[in-house]
């Protein structure tokens, strides 16, 4: 009986040694593969890093993987449209700026941009083509650069003329390249300052135009003859109107499934035509409408929400810096509302599962939350705009937060993203 008890004891020890032992095996491999994964990281990194500094680059952001992966590539990619070396480029003079890029960037890559690319002068604002990587834009991008009529541009979503031309080379730094347009395009037919700045601000300013028909830009543009008409100057009135044009007329409709995801169906009513209308019958239907339109219902499943998390930041006990997603059209709609700017123009794309809407907030004790930044990432998790209140751009402690979050969910930041 005792022979046999020692027998199962040293079973049971070697058992356990043999388990110890496969282990410490795997964990080996494991390091081993890791190591071999660093080893072979460290020597694309090596590669990348002596190809841009053969290319001109200066050492300390050729090993920068935020420029690299940013705006470095993207320069990269058009090298063969430079007018000038970047070995010409006044490096020192940026030295401080590029080794702390990311913090003051603006001056810095826009400078580069037009060393680069620019032989004439032309918007700022035209320089977020490589921000949003948006191959019609870059085409106008460089017809401009080199000097050339914004009227003979390819792939213009409606006729431009002389006045629309010279009033979008005047245009606003704080809107995009589309919205500029549309806001030339209100001026050149006669519409209001105040009617520019609501269709600029709207779903109408929007890259999503961009894949409309013709029959749609005319129709856009009867639109505007028609308010201009009106000489309306009520921003809730100008709202209620664009907010049903696009429901009804250019937004598809959703219809939850069992799945729980939506089913896109046309709009309900793409035959929508406002020439002739009574402007004050037209509002009444666009209100009513509004007001039973279900605007509540979340944005799809299996989309950029459900890939990135929430994030939190403590400053202290008494503070702490929160990011959160914006879920639904009424969401995205009240953070436009509070922070003043046009968000609400992403909503199509956010149902569409193209965009995302975030919002960072400063959590304080005893006091209510206060909205800091409205942040749009894309379906490739890349942070494509973020503005505060009015449109004004992130201040440093505030994309310091952005930069621990994109860590940690694996985001982008493009480093051209903000322009002075």
């Amino acid at each position: 009986m005792a022979n046999r008890q020692k027998r199962i004891a040293l079973r049971e020890q070697e058992m356990k040694e043999r388990k110890e032992f496969i282990t410490l095996l795997r964990e080996s491999k494991f390091r081993f593969k890791q190591q071999k994964e660093q080893k072979e990281f460290h020597r694309r990194s090596y590669l990348k890093a002596r190809k841009y500094i053969q290319i001109g680059f200066p050492d300390y952001l050729a090993t920068n993987s935020y420029f690299i992966q940013g705006l470095g590539q993207r320069i990269l990619t058009y090298k063969n449209r430079f007018i000038n070396s970047l070995k010409k480029f006044p490096w020192e003079d940026y030295k401080k700026v590029a080794i702390n890029i990311g913090d003051t960037h603006g001056h810095f890559c826009g400078d580069l941009l037009k060393f680069l690319f620019v032989r004439y002068q032309m918007p700022s604002f035209m320089f977020r083509a490589f921000a949003e990587q948006n191959t019609l834009y870059m085409n106008w991008f460089f017809h401009l650069a080199q000097g050339k009529n914004l009227r003979k541009c390819e792939g213009l979503p409606f006729p431009v003329t002389k006045k629309m031309a010279a009033f979008f080379m005047d245009g606003k730094e704080q809107l995009g390249i589309l919205a500029n347009l549309r806001h030339a395009q209100v001026l050149g037919l006669g519409g209001s300052q105040f009617l520019a700045n609501m269709m600029a601000s709207s779903f109408f300013g929007t890259p999503h135009m961009l894949n409309h028909n013709p029959s749609e830009e005319a129709f856009i543009e009867r639109l505007i003859l028609w308010l201009a008409h009106q000489e309306v100057n009520d921003t809730s009135e100008v709202n209620e109107i664009l907010k049903y044009i696009e429901q009804v007329k250019f937004r598809p409709q959703r219809l939850l499934n069992r799945n729980g995801s939506y089913d896109l169906l046309p709009p309900p009513k793409p035959g929508l035509e406002v020439k002739g209308r009574n402007y004050n019958k037209f509002l009444a239907e666009a209100r009513l409408y509004n007001e039973n339109s279900c605007n509540n219902n979340p944005f799809p499943k299996n989309n950029i929400y459900n890939r990135v998390g929430d994030f939190s930041l403590s400053q202290s006990w008494k503070s702490a810096y929160k990011i959160v997603p914006l879920l639904s059209e009424s969401q995205i709609q009240e953070e436009g509302a509070e922070m003043r700017h046009c968000v609400g123009s992403y909503v199509w794309s956010c149902e569409l599962g193209e965009s995302s809407i975030w919002s960072m907030r400063l959590i304080r004790h005893a006091q209510p939350p206060k909205r800091l930044l409205t942040i749009c990432l894309t379906k490739n998790l890349e942070m494509v705009e973020v503005r505060g209140f009015a449109n004004r751009d992130p201040k440093k402690d505030e994309l310091e937060v952005l930069r621990k979050w994109a860590s940690t969910e694996k985001l982008r930041i493009p480093n051209c993203m903000n322009f002075p």
